[in-house]
């Protein structure tokens, strides 16, 4: 099951960036944690933590587009260590007005603001670094181990958070999230990819480049397809996770510690489906599983929204947590196993708004909903919502797989035994 994993990690800069990276990932974490908690002090509003998963997400909207083409233009390692740099910071600014008190709401949202911002140009760059860190052959189980630390931080980072803000408070949070991304830049000047997939493309505008990138994605009909089920699977698997901070304290009144319960709970099954998914090695079959696990994420959807009892609805979230990643992971992996290097910032940009913005904009409809509608009603239609997103992708499931689930090493390897 593991020789995917290690076949990855003998990959060196890969192994260095997945070090580091993991560490940032808890930063990540505990910062989202903490904006999360003090959100809900500050205001107890559902409404606010949309609002905030929004300010986080939109930046993403508008210039998405313009990193990813910044991100096939210029050297992929220097951009990561700027926007890095820029994320630091940024979370020790937070850190100090939390320990100073002078952090209110409306500082928080443009704080929060400030890191969309960064990560709308950080992120289509990540995505597309990781490729050339690693041999062709290690692609798939490079991407399915990424989300694996991803969700281990996801277990790891939101219980640290819960201890920190529970002991001394939610600056200590912010505090340890700057620390982790301290940690991770240092560690960006140690690497260097196998190979440049960036391209010279100076004689173009960027808006004819911006141009190419949607074109690309809307005629490919796998690629398209592809961007259509992360839309439909974030808005309704994924963007009742902002709502959370209000089921711990109002509906099972666990208070910060819940909270931090209910997303480790995501965590744990995330990093379950994440090695899951690592360690198989190879894209067959990935289309079935993103698909399939809609429909699982509906049912733990509807039992999670109905419960009264805490441990049931933890459990519930594991299971959502699995669902969601497994959607996440075959997604991502299918459209790094179908896009061409030089187009590959362009495209994963475009994802990357996908996988950002569509759940934050989720959670503040969902927000302003519960306002009228209560939490449970509100994650229900949700439920049903990825319901529907199952059937539409039902339908459609063959056809993907036939366009995404190409084995490019063994199509190299076939050709090169016919010329020789």
């Amino acid at each position: 099951m593991f020789d995917g994993i290690r076949h990855a990690l003998e990959n060196r800069s890969y192994r260095l960036y997945a070090t580091g990276s993991s560490i940032s990932l808890v930063g990540f974490w505990l910062q989202k944690v903490g904006v999360g908690w003090l959100t809900w002090e500050l205001t107890e509003s559902a409404t606010w933590l949309g609002i905030m998963a929004m300010a986080d997400a939109l930046p993403a909207t508008f210039l998405a587009p313009v990193s990813g083409v910044i991100a096939d233009r210029f050297e992929r390692i220097r951009l990561i260590r700027w926007t890095q740099f820029a994320q630091s910071v940024q979370a020790a600014t937070l850190a100090t007005l939390a320990f100073t008190g002078l952090l209110q709401t409306e500082i928080l949202l443009v704080l929060v603001l400030v890191l969309g911002v960064i990560q709308a140009f950080a992120q289509p760059v990540r995505l597309s670094l990781v490729p050339s860190l690693v041999r062709l052959e290690d692609l798939s189980s490079a991407v399915a181990l990424n989300s694996s630390l991803f969700n281990l931080a996801r277990f790891i980072g939101p219980a640290i958070a819960g201890f920190l803000i529970a002991a001394f408070g939610v600056a200590a949070s912010f505090a340890g999230a700057a620390l982790c991304f301290f940690f991770f830049l240092g560690i960006m000047f140690r690497i260097e990819p196998l190979r440049n997939e960036v391209r010279d493309r100076t004689e173009t505008s960027i808006w004819t480049e911006i141009q190419e990138g949607f074109r690309y994605v809307t005629t490919h009909p796998g690629v398209r397809s592809i961007l259509i089920l992360i839309v439909a699977a974030t808005v309704f698997a994924r963007s009742f996770f902002d709502l959370l901070p209000a089921f711990a304290d109002r509906v099972f009144e666990r208070g910060a510690e819940g909270l931090a319960t209910l997303i480790a709970a995501i965590g744990v099954g995330a990093l379950m489906s994440s090695l899951w998914l690592a360690g198989r090695g190879h894209p067959a079959g990935l289309t079935r599983i993103g698909v399939s696990s809609l429909l699982v994420v509906a049912v733990f959807q509807t039992l999670f929204a109905t419960t009264d009892n805490f441990v049931v609805a933890v459990l519930c979230m594991t299971v959502i947590g699995f669902g969601t990643v497994a959607t996440s992971i075959t997604c991502q992996t299918l459209v790094q196993n179908t896009v061409e290097g030089h187009m590959r910032g362009r495209v994963m940009g475009l994802y990357g708004v996908a996988m950002r913005v569509s759940p934050a904009a989720g959670a503040l409809v969902l927000g302003v909903l519960s306002e009228s509608f209560g939490l449970r009603w509100t994650v229900l239609g949700s439920a049903l919502g990825c319901g529907l997103a199952w059937l539409w992708a039902q339908s459609r499931m063959d056809r993907m797989a036939t366009l995404l689930e190409r084995d490019h090493l063994s199509e190299a390897r076939a050709e090169a035994t016919m010329r020789s």
